[in-house]
């Protein structure tokens, strides 16, 4: 019997440990799934994890994103959709 809790306990805080790495503020843009076009794009405006995102949704929300040229409604909506994928909290709009 406990040798059963013991590997119930040890898969638990894999699992909770596999879900705080994914959602990391670390995790780099390139990996998000994004086109590659558009992760360079992001990229070069210095947007390099997704803890830059994040802080870029928080200050302005979306209009963070589309202020960068070459940046549209429609990365924008895949963006927001890949972070809520991985289990990122954004920001509500302010305007909603």
């Amino acid at each position: 019997f406990m040798a059963r809790l013991r590997a119930r306990d040890q898969h638990s805080a894999e699992l909770e440990a596999r879900d705080a790495a994914r959602t990391s503020p670390d995790f780099p843009i390139t990996d998000l799934g994004l086109d590659k076009r558009y992760t360079n794009i992001l990229t070069e405006s210095g947007i390099e994890v997704v803890g830059d995102l994040l802080a870029r949704f928080e200050e302005s929300g979306d209009d963070a994103l589309l202020s960068i040229p070459g940046i549209g409604r429609k990365v924008l909506a895949d963006t927001k959709r890949l972070l809520r994928q991985r289990g990122y909290q954004l920001p509500e709009p302010e305007d909603a």
